[in-house]
């Protein structure tokens, strides 16, 4: 049997986080889809990836399918191999599922295919598979036929609107009610769809209850990482439909935009202010609610009696000004400004101090997709050090595939004096794949 290739230098790899995953209700068979992305590597092909919460075959099953899409700039067909993998909160792969080479061609159905079990998500593994009611895929496509290509990274996030509705029910007659009797309350929305339905089985008179549902797909973006998060491929919103799919609304602005733009004037701001980051040069004025929310480290500080609470100061001395600022405007923006691979992983290593896991996820990617023969050794020490296996793996990848370029260089020699047993598995892989 043939052994697949998955270490092919040529490599586009889409990064889809699903928020509020759990409150996709939808029916057998409605899916949602990715934001389209775009590969220039592969003929710039178009690729979407589709997604039915309830099954498309199976019920039990949430299904992925990745399709390219039918575009006319390309008429060839693709030789491809797939690899699908589901990150945790802290980036590592819970599960992952590689396809045997496909070739696609336009309008290709269905794809490479891939299935979770629900109970498995939802019940037996919920925290590593939905860690702040978030699904993280992410998908990868090598080419087969031996072309070079240029790496590309895509990030997506895709926001499910979710509401909230308070009722009262009165329910009448309630002492004739027997032990065997049940009462339903069915709840509707304006346009008379059904959201939600009770039973009640002799718990008391009346009923207060908060219904949590989901009203479609409030946003979503798609940016590039290569070279650098510089651009914003696309951004559109979802409302969900009477159909067997989800209709696409196209809007020209973003829901959350003023958010960040209102949160961003209070960023390094002495406005409402009341702690402050201490570097070794400056000292920069926060604010704990909005650090405690986005960083589980920060909420400990500030709701414990730590000295960082009672001093109203916390240092980060090892941490530089450029450093701490860039990680300020994340936490109250969510954005990054472009980054070289050094501002990366110094932003890298602030975001796993702190517990800032989107944006821990977003350097790791920015890492990978600036790799070369001069920083992959310092990259590879970093993921071990902070033990990331997603990102140590694909670095591994790449030092192999670089193979005597870097075994030959002075970073690799500084890396054997650093650590040797990382050195040395890097080796240890090199002799069995050989």
């Amino acid at each position: 049997m043939v052994t697949l290739d998955y270490g092919i230098k040529s490599t586009c790899t889409f990064l889809w986080k699903i928020e509020n995953f759990n409150y996709l209700w939808m029916k057998y068979s409605q899916r949602i889809e990715s934001p389209v992305f775009v590969v220039d590597g592969l003929e710039n092909t178009k690729w979407v990836v589709r997604l039915y919460p309830r099954g498309n075959w199976f019920a039990d099953r949430i299904e992925f399918f990745l399709h390219r899409k039918n575009d006319r700039s390309c008429t060839d067909d693709i030789d491809v191999y797939f690899e699908l993998e589901f990150l945790s909160g802290s980036g590592k792969t819970v599960c992952s599922h590689r396809g045997e080479k496909q070739t696609l061609s336009k309008c290709s159905y269905p794809g490479f295919y891939s299935t979770l079990c629900r109970e498995e998500v939802f019940v037996r593994n919920k925290s590593e598979y939905l860690p702040l009611n978030t699904l993280t895929a992410r998908c990868k496509l090598w080419r087969c036929d031996g072309k070079d290509a240029v790496d590309k990274y895509f990030l997506a996030e895709t926001r499910v609107a979710v509401q909230r509705r308070s009722f009262h029910w009165q329910i009448e007659n309630f002492s004739t009610i027997g032990c065997n009797d049940t009462k339903h309350l069915v709840i509707r929305s304006i346009t008379n769809q059904i959201l939600k339905t009770f039973d009640l089985y002799f718990t008391g008179g009346q009923l207060g209850k908060e219904c949590i549902f989901s009203t479609g797909i409030a946003s979503e973006k798609i940016e590039s990482v290569n070279p650098g998060i510089d651009s914003l491929v696309g951004l559109k919103e979802r409302g969900l439909s009477t159909d067997d799919e989800i209709s696409v609304i196209v809007l020209p602005t973003d829901d959350a935009a003023s958010l960040r733009e209102d949160l961003g004037s209070l960023c390094f701001c002495d406005d409402f202010s009341d702690t402050k980051l201490r570097t070794n040069t400056t000292t920069i004025p926060v604010h704990t609610p909005i650090l405690g929310a986005r960083s589980s480290v920060f909420r400990a500080m500030f709701s414990t009696d730590m000295k960082e609470k009672t001093q109203g100061c916390v240092d980060v001395a090892d941490l530089d000004d450029d450093t701490v600022r860039r990680m300020l405007l994340y936490v109250y923006t969510d954005k990054l400004e472009d980054l070289q691979w050094e501002s990366a992983s110094q932003l890298y290593v602030a975001s796993d101090k702190y517990d800032i896991a989107y944006l821990r996820s977003k350097c790791s990617a920015i890492l990978q997709a600036k790799l070369s023969p001069t920083n992959a050794c310092q990259i590879l020490y970093l993921a071990n050090l902070h033990q990331d296996e997603s990102l140590k793996k694909t670095v591994q990848k790449y030092i192999l595939k670089q193979g005597k370029t870097i075994f030959s260089s002075p970073e690799w020699k500084f890396l054997m004096e650093t650590d040797l047993r990382l050195a040395a598995e890097v080796m240890y892989q090199k002799c069995n794949k050989d």
